[in-house]
């Protein structure tokens, strides 16, 4: 120690080292740093089990897209080899609001795969077009009365309506019908 200066020492200033840092500034000293580590453990903490939630995650949307493309190209290949083709040929019925249309009532989605899923109903004709969708209204449901849902050739509709066209297929919105039971 040189002469005339003011030395911080344990021994010299004879402050016992268990008061010195009992000591309010010394004290609330440690409290901040201590609250500081905590703070950064908890925060490091956090953005771990953020990460591992956005790796989780991740990681399942990728399992989840590979199990989408599978599924829906089987189920696809499976339909189209099992269900005739749709009866569709040659011109399309003119358009009018006041058509008359025959056919067998048919269930389109069950007997081609196609239209509205799970039912729907189409009239099969013995000439062009080959088929008409009819659309949905009270008419159609008054004749899925006849047919149940899922028609199946049972009953000949003769109905009267507005025929429209749409991707290269005639729509009816049927107006009043009549139904004759055939099978």
């Amino acid at each position: 120690m040189r002469d005339g200066q003011d030395s911080i020492s344990f021994q010299s200033s004879k402050i016992d080292r268990a008061k010195f840092w009992t000591t309010p500034e010394v004290a609330a000293r440690i409290s901040l740093f201590q609250k500081t580590i905590m703070k950064s453990k908890q925060l490091i903490l956090i953005g771990v089990i953020a990460l591992v939630g956005v790796v989780a995650g991740l990681s399942f949307d990728h399992w989840r897209s590979g199990k989408k493309t599978t599924a829906p190209v089987a189920a696809a290949s499976a339909d189209t080899r099992n269900v005739p083709p749709l009866p569709q040929w040659g011109a399309l019925l003119p358009a009018g609001d006041d058509v008359e249309v025959s056919g067998s009532a048919m269930c389109g989605w069950c007997a081609w795969g196609v239209g509205e899923k799970p039912d729907n109903i189409v009239l099969q004709m013995s000439t062009e077009p080959g088929i008409v969708f009819v659309l949905p209204n009270e008419k159609r449901a008054e004749i899925e009365k006849f047919t149940n849902r899922c028609a199946g050739g049972e009953y000949w509709i003769t109905a009267h309506g507005t025929v429209t066209q749409y991707d290269g297929h005639n729509y009816l919105l049927v107006k009043n019908f009549d139904a004759v039971k055939t099978k």
